[in-house]
């Protein structure tokens, strides 16, 4: 998975956080998935799983702009979008 650039740096607890590496496992995907499929609320559930996943306080991620968190959407899209499924399904 990609190192993510954010836009503006970020100050939490004595660090500079420039770019973050998100790496997340299948299983964290899984339990996002769940848990947004059973109504939980989707700006902690992102916030958790980015934060789980880079391994960075959650504070951090709560500091991000809304650019920087679409980074971290279109970087799970990528292997996981509609366009990539469609053959592993048995699509074309």
């Amino acid at each position: 998975m990609p190192v993510i650039t954010l836009k503006k740096p970020i100050e939490h607890d004595g660090k500079t956080y420039e770019t973050i590496d998100f790496d997340p496992t299948v299983n964290q995907l899984e339990r996002f998935e769940a848990d947004v499929a059973a109504g939980g609320d989707q700006v902690p559930l992102v916030k958790a799983m980015i934060s789980q996943a880079a391994e960075v306080p959650v504070e951090v991620v709560g500091e991000m702009r809304l650019s920087d968190i679409m980074k971290f959407a279109q970087a799970i899209d990528g292997p996981f979008g509609a366009g990539s499924t469609s053959s592993a399904a048995g699509g074309a």
